[in-house]
C-alpha cells in the first residue's frame, strides 16, 4: 500500500490541488491520496479567517467523486499546535505497513529546514516535490539522511487559493477554479467576503 499525504491550508481547495494530486497518484502508482488540512498553520497566517471545519467540509465535497481520495481530520482535531512531525508519527503508526509519500510544493520544500524535527520527517517519509508557479526548487535542501526525494514535473496550473479569495472579495467569478460543489459552499456560507 502506497499512500500520498497532501497537507496544507486548502483555503480553499482548488482544481489545481486536485489535478496535481491525481497526476501524482497515477505517475507514482499510489493507492490513495490523503488530504490533511491544517488547523492553525504554524508557518503562515490564515488569510480570510475561515474555520478549519469549513476548509475540511470543502475538501470533502471536492474529493467526493474520487474513491482514491480521502480527507483526514488528524490535524484539525488535535488540541495542541499542529506540527507536521506529530502527524507523521501518528500516520506511521496507523499505516504501519504502508509506504508514506509526502506531496509537497517547491515553496514548502524550500523551507523544510524550518519545520519542527525536519530531519526526522525526511528520514520517515518519501517526498514528492511538485513544481509551483513562481518558485524554483532549491535541491540542495536535501539532507544526506533523507529517505527518498523525487522531483516531479507536474503541470503548472495558474490557480491559487489567494487569487480565489481576492476574486471573491472583488465580486469576481471563481467558476472552474474550484469544483462546483465548493463554489456553492463558499457562496452559501458567504466565505472570504471580508
Amino acid at each position: 500500500m502506497k499512500i500520498g499525504l497532501f497537507g496544507g491550508t486548502f483555503n480553499p481547495v482548488h482544481c489545481g490541488h486536485l489535478i496535481n494530486a491525481e497526476i501524482v497518484k497515477e505517475n507514482f502508482k499510489l493507492n490513495k491520496i490523503l488530504f490533511i488540512p491544517s488547523k492553525y498553520p504554524v508557518h503562515k497566517n490564515l488569510d480570510g479567517n475561515v474555520p478549519s471545519d469549513d476548509r475540511f467540509n470543502m475538501l470533502k465535497l471536492a474529493v467526493s467523486g474520487n474513491p482514491d481520495f480521502d480527507v483526514s481530520r488528524i490535524e484539525i482535531d488535535r488540541k495542541d499546535e499542529s506540527y507536521f512531525i506529530i502527524t507523521i508519527r501518528q500516520l506511521s503508526y496507523i499505516y504501519k505497513n504502508a509506504g508514506l509519500f509526502l506531496l509537497i510544493g517547491a515553496d514548502a520544500f524550500n523551507e523544510i529546514d524550518q519545520w519542527k524535527d525536519s530531519e526526522e520527517i525526511l528520514r520517515t517519509v518519501s517526498f514528492i516535490v511538485m513544481r509551483r508557479p513562481g518558485y524554483e526548487t532549491i535541491e540542495h535542501k536535501i539532507v544526506k539522511n533523507a529517505k527518498d526525494v523525487k522531483f516531479f514535473k507536474n503541470p503548472l496550473i495558474e490557480i491559487s487559493s489567494s487569487n480565489i479569495r481576492a476574486n471573491i472579495r472583488n465580486n469576481k467569478s471563481i467558476k472552474y477554479m474550484v469544483p462546483f460543489s465548493v463554489e456553492e459552499y463558499i457562496i452559501n456560507k458567504e466565505l472570504y467576503k471580508i
